[in-house]
């Protein structure tokens, strides 16, 4: 017999339920066997196994007359009529009803463990749930010591392994302790099956399920926001450049709050279905995990992360009203410089973009953030902003506001070294991209 080598020990049985099922099924009927090196399902199977198994599955059963059989359900053929003819039938007791309530709990376990889609948790549960109860009411029934009557038949060797995931796999996985479950007739089931040679001689620790199971198991991800938020100009599928985007993104992630990001391509006109979540058309969205009304300014959605996560307070700042004005003033007069194509205008527009800059620049000497220590609403504000100019005004006016303001690059280098920065990172080529049919020639 070739079995499942065990993730934990390679040498020793594994836990696959078409293996126990096989197996079981061998030492009911008292058939001798000899067990091969249990084959390791975590690599390439060796062309020695192939050789005996092309499909590379579990169990196999080679015949002294030189035939394999690799399907669980023909090796307990095999054992039901080449076994001892004093043990239990393993076709007695064989319905349309138990068999269907065995198969529906194979499935509902697995399918409940395998589980991700936190929507779908609630039904998988009742399913399992439903099945375990289905499976108790026919062993609650009188004379029903296993599912073949007084003796176990191939329906039990199928069902034990699954029980034995379940108790094993649940518990870890979904905090579901089998144990506990009110189902007094799978529990003496459980009892009877553990006295008998053949639990013993095919056992594995439920470590070896658990091992088994981890790759599987589905793992549950919270609710979280989607955030709408601009497409590059570079690749659709990626984060744009948009300065309110940005600022919003930024008090998200500051805040330690997790969102699903949808990227709205602004080159083309608008789907009826982002339409339907903001009429306005605009970016960035939020609708909460809830599924209620979205917020389509981005300051609503700064106020949502400074109300709802956990990090930096965005609310503390430690800049006065002055330096609070010079970021009001810096996005309107970074745009009105850059999209000005009267050379008449030039020198005024470029004064007041100058002068918002070294207000900023000058109350950053010696601060990491306008915030102090952390960034804040303002930081989260004025960073996609001063990013930008960094970017549009040395690839469009020839100005070189890193060289310039020591201030301004160190706040960026800073911004540089945290997490929120990284998670919401777009490259300069994008900016200039953006910017490109926007800027009028002089």
């Amino acid at each position: 017999v070739y079995v499942k080598a065990s993730p934990l020990d390679h040498a020793a049985l594994g836990d696959c339920p078409f293996t126990h099922k096989a197996l079981l099924a061998l030492q009911l009927k008292r058939v001798e066997y000899d067990t091969a090196p249990p084959v390791d399902l975590s690599v390439p199977r060796s062309a020695a196994y192939l050789a005996v198994n092309p499909k590379g599955s579990v169990p196999a059963l080679a015949l002294p007359d030189g035939s394999v059989l690799t399907e669980s359900e023909d090796i307990i053929d095999y054992a039901n009529k080449a076994g001892d003819a004093g043990a239990p039938d393993l076709d007695s007791g064989v319905d349309e009803e138990t068999k269907g309530a065995v198969a529906r709990a194979m499935a509902a376990v697995f399918g409940w463990i395998k589980n991700g889609d936190d929507g779908k948790e609630a039904a998988c549960k009742a399913e399992c749930c439903s099945a375990l109860d289905a499976l108790n009411g026919i062993l609650e029934s009188p004379g029903n010591e296993f599912l073949g009557g007084d003796s176990p038949n191939r329906l039990d060797c199928k069902l034990v392994p699954v029980l034995r995931i379940a108790a094993a796999a649940l518990k870890e996985f979904k905090g579901f302790d089998l144990a506990q479950y009110p189902a007094p007739g799978l529990r003496a089931y459980k009892r009877r099956w553990s006295d008998l040679p053949a639990y013993k001689n095919t056992y594995y620790p439920d470590e070896a399920i658990v091992a088994g199971w981890r790759s599987k198991a589905g793992s549950l991800k919270p609710a979280r926001p989607t955030v709408y938020a601009k497409a590059s100009p570079l690749d659709r599928a990626a984060l744009g450049d948009c300065p309110f985007t940005h600022k919003a993104l930024l008090a998200l992630r500051l805040r330690g709050i997790g969102y699903d990001a949808s990227y709205v391509d602004l080159a083309v006109p608008r789907t009826l279905e982002y339409l339907a979540i903001n009429p306005k058309g605009t970016v960035p969205a939020l609708v909460p995990a809830d599924g209620g009304k979205a917020l389509t300014e981005s300051e609503e959605i700064v106020d949502f992360a400074s109300g709802t996560g956990a990090g930096p307070d965005l609310e503390a700042c430690a800049a006065d009203e002055d330096v609070r004005g010079l970021v009001g003033r810096l996005q309107p007069a970074l745009y009105t410089w850059l999209k000005n194509g009267d050379m008449e205008r030039e020198g005024e527009l470029k004064a007041e973009a100058m002068e918002v800059l070294e207000g900023i620049d000058g109350f950053l000497e010696g601060r990491k953030f306008l915030g102090g220590e952390q960034p804040n609403r303002l930081d989260c504000k004025a960073a996609p902003l001063l990013k930008m100019a960094r970017v549009a005004l040395k690839e469009f006016k020839r100005v070189d506001v890193a060289g310039m303001f020591k201030g301004i690059a160190e706040n960026e280098r800073w911004w540089g070294e945290m997490e929120a920065w990284k998670d919401t990172f777009y490259p300069d080529e994008a900016i200039v991209a953006t910017w490109k049919g926007k800027v009028a020639k002089l």
